[in-house]
């Protein structure tokens, strides 16, 4: 697992999942309902 990095300011949650342009990864947002904090989860894929 990878480290947490924590980003302030204005920032947007998209709720559809996204390949990264290697095509390795997948990105999706999240919303945290304890803290209200919106995350951005990415998967790493192993074929």
């Amino acid at each position: 697992m990878k480290e947490k990095i924590f980003v302030t300011g204005d920032t947007r949650c998209d709720f559809h999942p996204r390949w990264d342009r290697a095509g390795d990864r997948i990105r999706f947002g999240a919303l945290d309902p304890a803290t209200w904090t919106r995350q951005l989860h990415v998967v790493d894929l192993e074929f």
